[in-house]
């Protein structure tokens, strides 16, 4: 997402990034998404089969596992409608000098903050390792806030933010992208839980 956020913002030259290597992305991107969906329909079906085993040791808590399937689901369907608004936005040909200017100051929020801490990837491999091994989640994971940049945004330029804006592209998909990556960030909460 990272990757695909940043080419949307900084449009590659022509000598950096080759159209091949953008459609091996996307396709990588797609790949991910199916194979995602493919295990969470395979967790859901045996889940689903908890119903008929003994209840040797105690009852099987399905319900909590249930919940565990449904924050995963948000966060890859998240993921994916957050994916397409870039998409869709990369072929669109910027018209107009003020909306230039738009990406720009956003641009410079991206540089200033920490999007490229990485914080969603190091909690979703901690997640995947504790569920692996069975073991506890380190002591003091931080989970990113919500709306982040939209903050930064307001807190270097409050007008970048008007309602004036709301008819430009980049603008809708910048605000797109804040609300499904709080909404991403509430399901990873729960996780944590």
């Amino acid at each position: 997402m990272h990757t695909t956020i940043d080419i949307w913002i900084n449009p590659p030259k022509s000598t950096d990034v080759t159209d091949e290597s953008l459609t091996t992305l996307y396709e990588i991107k797609s790949k991910l998404f199916a194979e995602e969906m493919s295990l969470l329909t395979t967790l859901r079906m045996q889940n689903n089969f908890t119903i008929y085993e003994p209840p040797i040791g105690g009852k099987f808590p399905k319900i909590t596992y249930d919940e565990i399937i449904a924050e995963i689901q948000n966060i890859v369907i998240g993921m994916a409608l957050m994916s397409q608004a870039t998409k869709t936005l990369e072929a669109a040909v910027v018209s107009s000098s003020e909306q230039e200017s738009w990406l720009d100051k956003l641009a410079e929020v991206i540089e200033a903050t920490d999007f490229h801490s990485h914080t969603v990837t190091s909690l979703l491999c901690h997640l995947s390792a504790a569920v692996s091994n069975g073991s506890a989640l380190p002591p003091y994971l931080t989970i990113p806030k919500s709306f982040p940049l939209a903050r930064r945004l307001h807190e270097i330029d409050g007008g970048l933010l008007s309602v004036k804006h709301a008819s430009e592209s980049a603008f809708c998909a910048f605000a797109s992208l804040e609300v499904l990556s709080s909404l991403v960030n509430q399901s990873l909460t729960k996780l944590v839980k």
